[in-house]
């Protein structure tokens, strides 16, 4: 019997290794091909693809048609699970794959109407950009069709994934400019923040900062227009900025880009790519797999790229529903009807579908509703048709001048960002890519009365208004999700800014003379906090007050570098955290986090009745006493850490949750030490894990480049992790080391440059 036992246990074994090798060699097979000949019936002429040797792919075809039928094929060859999720993201449907898990998540999406506002406008597309949105999902739907053996996550979920459609694209297109917006938005935490600790919060959110640089200058034939306030809060963040040609050594403008997104997820949001063809495209850049356009990157004549704005988009209604009619809410002339339609979604191991309906009111979509009243949202991209955004997104690729560059940046409905630009004639150029609703009121952050007309939206800034920047007098222009226009500018525009980047770019900028690619990429990966700088005092009050004296002087004399091996810089990011929680908890309770948006506001004007800890009777805490509190809590739970000690980047794939499955197929990466803060230039966004004692990095730098103009064939651009989402792909994570080292890839333009870093070619025929 024992020996029975130990035979079937050894056996037991014997077949877990087996399937263990086995299955990773059966999966290996899926991932994509770089060499060879491939018939596919929908092109007219061959397509030949070049790869270097990071996996980066020149496309070169005979029409436009052929070419974006070919980019749907290596999109599809690379991501295609990333592309499923983000298409499920979009129209509604992740509980056909995750269950009952990811249902709040799609009612949400539902509620919105991503989908069914794409659905609708992509009829209004013309037929010769539809083709082309057709041929890109026939390349998509063809490499699946090709695979014998898909992706690990489509085997391991027994998915198989829909045919592509030019509505998800429209979908996807339409989800996305949201997604500009969400990464700043901030309303429903200021509106909790302006119930919490009163009106009067509301000159902290909207004060503007003298110290803080706007991307469009000072102009004195706007002196006399009304002085407005601009509204501000920190949030996920990137970088753009151009020099122009008398700031650089070759006398030709010089063009960065470094936008900030997750660094903590796997694969990666951009795919590098060049797009080629007879019919005249010839555009080098990143692209979002799901969509085909490069959306930052250069063609022939021009440059682009993009940070997120952070205008306010959105605002949220508080609409009183009829007590004796739950389907009417309270309008301006009495009570209206609210539009009601059916949906259902499919979820995993149901047996039938989840049944709800989707209300509307004049404002906008119904997203909360109780007893008496429903929470309406109103935001921007419902104005806009989602098929002049789909054209806007392909006229990208043919940009040769700044008027042209105006007009089609400014077409991207709602998408919320700042584009900036650059040409081989010299011209440098900033254009505010996203609407300016007209309001006649001033807190947009509060929850606003459905029944007032003074909260009503009067339409759009029309573009010949909306802010730019030409060939500026100080020879360079640059955004960082920062104040877009002084004081002094004819219309509100209330956003969620942040202070800090754009005064140490702008410091960097001014002082910089024959600059060359090697100045920029230092500037780029700068880590210089300016946050530390205004604040280290304080720390340094802080732990004279602790009897510290030994630390204060270490941080007095610190430069507010953020490397990994400081102390001070570990110290500070510690420090700060506690701060926020020991200003804001007393008021805000277990919400004391989105104090942050506001902690900034609250120190530099002394705002002693925030700081102050009403729990304490007879005693009013000075900032210097809350800093020396914070500090107490630093030294106590971390001691006196170097900042990588702390700080770390942990990558981590939708199925690497699963400790077995990310074993078997290793989908995760890290955790690797991580300097800056969100305030130095290589931002570092991150989260207090309190179980592990870390700070983990959420968002930064998802790519960078640095173009220079006198050599277009030298475009350094990298992306934070590979071209691949297949763990079995050796273009998986081949980027992230490059990254970290602060290295750049060179991907060339012209055909000659490009074959001679070729090392594989893959031809559809």
């Amino acid at each position: 019997m024992k020996k029975a036992i130990i035979w079937i246990v050894g056996i037991l074994i014997l077949l877990v290794i087996i399937f263990w090798f086995a299955g990773r060699f059966v999966l290996s097979f899926s991932v994509a091909n770089y060499d060879g000949e491939v018939e596919v019936p929908q092109i007219t002429k061959t397509v030949t693809i070049d790869y270097d040797s990071m996996g980066v792919p020149q496309i070169w075809a005979n029409s436009d048609k052929d070419l974006y039928f070919a980019l749907g094929w290596v999109h599809a060859s690379e991501r295609l699970f990333q592309m499923e999720l983000i298409r499920r993201v979009a129209t509604g449907t992740l509980s056909e794959i995750f269950g009952d898990r990811a249902l709040p998540f799609d009612i949400l999406q539902r509620k919105i109407g991503f989908a069914k506002k794409a659905y609708a406008d992509i009829q209004h597309l013309d037929a010769y950009h539809f083709e082309l949105l057709q041929s890109y999902c026939a390349g998509i739907n063809e490499w699946v069709q090709e695979k014998a053996i898909l992706p690990p996550e489509f085997v391991l979920l027994g998915l198989t994934p829909p045919k592509w459609e030019p509505k998800h694209v429209a979908a996807i297109m339409l989800y996305q400019t949201w997604f500009a917006h969400y990464l700043m938005d901030h309303d429903r935490q200021y509106s909790e923040m302006l119930k919490k600790l009163g009106k009067d919060v509301f000159s902290l959110m909207s004060k503007f900062k003298n110290w803080s640089p706007s991307t469009v200058p000072f102009d004195a034939k706007n002196s006399l227009l009304a002085q407005v306030s601009l509204f501000y809060n920190m949030s996920f963040a990137s970088n753009s900025w151009v020099a122009g040609p008398a700031k650089t050594a070759t006398g030709k403008p010089l063009h960065e880009s470094d936008p900030h997104l997750q660094i903590n997820s796997i694969p990666g949001f951009w795919y590098l790519v060049g797009l080629h063809s007879k019919e005249g495209t010839n555009v080098v850049g990143i692209t979002a797999p799901s969509i085909p356009f490069v959306v930052m990157g250069h063609n022939r004549n021009a440059s682009f790229a993009f940070t997120v704005a952070s205008v306010d988009l959105n605002d949220y209604y508080r609409e009183k529903l009829n007590p004796k009619d739950s389907l009417e809410v309270l309008g301006q002339n009495g009570y209206e009807k609210i539009n009601v339609t059916k949906d259902s979604i499919v979820v995993k191991g149901w047996d039938k579908p989840y049944y709800l309906d989707i209300l509307r009111t004049s404002h906008g979509s119904v997203i909360k509703r109780d007893s008496t009243s429903v929470l309406t949202l109103k935001w921007a991209g419902m104005d806009f048709d989602v098929s002049e955004i789909i054209k806007a997104g392909f006229n990208l690729r043919s940009i040769d001048n700044f008027a042209d560059f105006r007009k089609t940046v400014t077409s991207f409905g709602a998408l919320d960002v700042n584009w900036t630009y650059s040409d081989r004639n010299g011209n440098i150029g900033y254009q505010l890519g996203a609407p300016i609703p007209v309001r006649d009121f001033k807190n947009t952050f509060q929850e606003l009365a459905g029944e007032n007309p003074a909260y009503n939206w009067k339409g759009y800034v029309p573009l010949e208004e909306t802010p730019y920047v030409f060939n500026p007098k100080q020879n360079f222009v640059a955004t960082s999700n920062n104040q877009i226009v002084p004081p002094n500018w004819k219309y509100k525009i209330p956003g969620f800014y942040d202070p800090y980047r754009i005064v140490r770019v702008t410091e960097l900028l001014k002082k910089s003379e024959n600059m060359t690619v090697k100045d920029a990429a230092k500037i780029q990966q700068d880590l210089i906090s300016v946050k530390a700088l205004r604040w280290k005092k304080l720390l340094a009050s802080g732990a004279k007050l602790l009897g510290e004296n030994e630390l204060a002087k270490q941080v007095q004399n610190w430069n507010g570098e953020m490397t990994v091996n400081s102390v001070p810089a570990g110290i500070f990011m510690a420090w700060w955290y506690f701060m926020v929680e020991n200003i804001f908890q007393d008021d805000l309770g277990k919400d004391w986090k989105i104090g942050r948006f506001i902690a900034e506001e609250v120190l530099t004007d002394s705002v002693a009745s925030i700081i102050d800890n009403k729990y304490t009777k007879n005693h009013v805490e000075t900032a210097e006493e809350i800093s020396a509190d914070a500090l107490d809590s630093v030294l106590t739970k971390f001691g006196k850490p170097e900042l990588g000690q702390i700080s770390v980047q942990k990558l981590i794939h939708p199925l690497g949750t699963v400790s077995l499955l990310n074993a078997w197929l290793n989908f995760n990466r890290g955790p690797y030490p991580i300097g800056g803060d969100n305030s130095t230039i290589a931002a570092n966004f991150n989260a207090y894990n309190p179980k592990t004692k870390e700070f983990e990095a959420i968002v930064g730098p998802s790519m960078r480049y640095l173009l220079n103009w006198a050599k277009p064939d030298s475009f350094l651009i990298i992306v934070n992790l590979g071209q691949s989402g297949n763990p079995f792909n050796p273009h998986y994570d081949d980027f992230l080391k490059l990254m970290q080292q602060g290295k750049y890839w060179v991907v060339p333009f012209n055909r000659n440059a490009v074959e001679k870093r070729t090392v594989s070619r893959l031809k559809l025929k």
